[in-house]
């Protein structure tokens, strides 16, 4: 069944559904561990840790477990980590010796301000647990260290929780902020249990359902030794279609609404950069009507060039028209309409400053711990954003802003990363962005040429890219956590590197086999076995193939799937 699974040692495990979701592992490892209910916009952190958990998983109308140890609470908005004024109170509903149905286990919590700490906004929730299970109270506080976090350099590195009782059997939970809520809402769930976890088996299988037909066949430099080709074919391929059908179900969990979360556990907002780049995933598993839904739920967000989200502006926004491209097709005339519409007026908006686009605020690129203004694939965003204009017949820039482009940033088989920035002439991976969503910038030679040159700097020889070219002063072989010296100076993101694995793909298949396979094979293995099992991590070290920052990113997921459907491809896509 969908709920069965062991947490292993030193492995985690993820699942999530309708925005709620549980990052659990065998013992504490995190503040940001246990199980999280999503209430209006926000989302609370409730069960923190549960002894000898046996299964666990979110379903319509909370979560459901089972286990035979305390059960701890932590109580608190997600990233509300004040640690005074912090109240329990449990009460039992009925009793096993009268009315077994009516036995329920009701916690209200409320943080008030104290005045040890700096105060913020008040609040009360309240849980309520039932099922088949027997229950003996504790309350007493306990403190739990948190070795994930200390890696992370995530501080605080421990917490005191509330260890409420310990529960024996199996269990439902409910959260609301109102008490008689949560008790109606925890019965619904229990008494149909059987029949959400069958619905939610079959709705999580839909994903993986567009998948399924995905068989990708790894390429090879020479057809004429057929056992090569048979060794290159036959190299797993069931552990990577395994890998692929895991990612959907990956993109499920983190779907709720007409929305994504960016990542589970801690990037828990509907960010636009994240949803529109994940979104042709969705579309090609099938879920087109929700890949539209995200396209045009940020269409009617859009202002100016930019998409405001909570995270801020983002600059690379023109991803919203690259999508919406790749589904044109699929568009009533009304939604076209609708589209020509706002492209033209972005256009109009866009200045150029010296012939190419001068992207900001600074640090406001998918590099965001970097200032790089004039970024590559921001350019070729917008002129991605030029080709859909040609395509409605909507005047624009295209023709100059190309011209000027290649002018500018590309020289001796190689494209600056950025112009108007300090280290434009730096090695990135961000060339494989330009060829992927502007293909027209250069010829197939010079893209080559372009993709030789960076791979002789960026490549990591477990199969992933460098963030920055590996001889550079700034490059770190090694995650640094929340601290981000690492992060787009070596750490080695999987989106990017399944995106460059694609590219590659189109631009030469046999020419870049070798770094294709292996980008596809480190990958498939870290998500079947590493991080959180079955869900792709959002980087690894530079050093080796691990699995770093947030266990379970949207983004990541996404471009695995894509590459599969690639790979899958009878006939390379032909660039001219």
């Amino acid at each position: 069944m969908l709920q069965d699974f062991i947490v292993e040692k030193n492995k985690y495990f993820i699942d999530g559904f309708n925005g709620d979701f549980v990052f659990l592992s065998s013992s504490p490892c995190s503040k940001f561990g246990g199980f999280f209910a999503r209430l209006g916009n926000d989302w609370f952190r409730t069960i923190s840790f549960i002894e000898n958990l046996e299964c666990a998983c979110c379903l319509e109308g909370g979560f459901y477990f089972r286990a035979d140890g305390d059960v701890f609470l932590d109580c608190r908005r997600i990233f509300d980590l004040r640690a005074w004024g912090r109240h329990y109170v449990v009460s039992i509903k009925g009793n096993h010796f009268g009315n077994v149905e009516d036995y329920c286990v009701v916690v209200r919590f409320s943080k008030v301000n104290d005045p040890k700490e700096p105060s913020g906004e008040e609040y009360s929730l309240f849980l309520a647990i039932r099922g088949d299970f027997s229950f003996s109270l504790s309350e007493e506080w306990v403190k739990h260290e948190y070795p994930f976090d200390l890696e992370r350099n995530s501080p605080p590195f421990s917490r005191f929780v509330f260890r409420l009782g310990r529960i024996s059997g199996s269990a439902c939970m409910s959260v609301s902020f109102d008490e008689a809520d949560a008790v109606k809402k925890v019965k619904i769930l229990h008494e149909s249990l059987d029949k959400l976890l069958l619905q939610k088996e079959l709705v999580v299988e839909s994903f993986a359902e567009g998948i399924k037909d995905v068989v990708p066949v790894l390429p090879v430099k020479s057809v004429k030794s057929a056992k090569l080709r048979k060794t290159a074919v036959n190299k797993s391929p069931d552990f990577m279609t395994a890998a692929a059908a895991a990612a959907a179900r990956s993109l499920f969990s983190l779907s709720y609404d007409d929305s994504l979360l960016a990542g589970i556990p801690w990037f828990v907002y509907s960010w636009a950069r994240d949803e529109l780049i994940s979104s042709k995933a969705l579309f090609l598993l099938g879920k087109k009507d929700f890949a539209k839904r995200i396209v045009f739920k940020w269409l009617d967000r859009l202002s100016g060039i930019n998409l405001r989200t909570p995270l801020g502006i983002m600059s690379d926004s023109w991803w919203l028209f690259l999508r919406a491209e790749e589904m044109l097709d699929s568009l009533n005339r009304s939604e076209k309409t609708k589209l020509k519409r706002v492209l033209k007026d972005n256009l109009k908006k866009i200045v150029l400053s010296n012939g190419i686009v001068l992207n900001g605020p600074d640090q406001s690129t998918w590099m965001d711990s970097l200032e790089r203004r004039g970024a590559l694939e921001v350019n070729a965003l917008v002129l991605a954003g030029c080709r859909l204009a040609d395509v409605l017949k909507i005047k624009n820039f295209g023709k100059e802003l190309r011209a000027d482009v290649r002018k500018i940033f590309f020289r001796d088989g190689r494209l600056k990363d950025c112009v108007g920035c300090v280290g434009g002439n730096v090695v990135r991976p961000n060339v494989f962005i330009a060829a992927y969503v502007y293909p027209e910038l250069l010829s197939r030679k010079e893209w080559c040429e372009v993709f030789d040159n960076a791979l002789r700097t960026l490549w990591l020889p477990w199969g992933g890219l460098s963030t920055i070219d590996k001889s550079s002063s700034l490059f770190h072989k090694t995650h640094t956590g929340e601290n981000p010296e690492s992060y787009h100076n070596g750490d080695s993101w999987f989106w990017i590197n399944n995106l460059a694995a694609i590219v590659l793909h189109r631009f030469g298949k046999k020419r870049f086999s070798f770094y294709i396979n292996k980008i596809a094979e480190a990958s498939s293995k870290e998500i079947l076995k590493m991080g959180a099992i079955g869900h792709h991590a959002e980087l690894s070290d530079a050093q080796k193939l691990s699995s770093k920052g947030c266990l379970s990113q949207a983004w990541s997921a996404a471009l695995f799937v894509e590459l599969m459907f690639e790979l899958s491809k009878s006939k390379t896509k032909k660039v001219k």
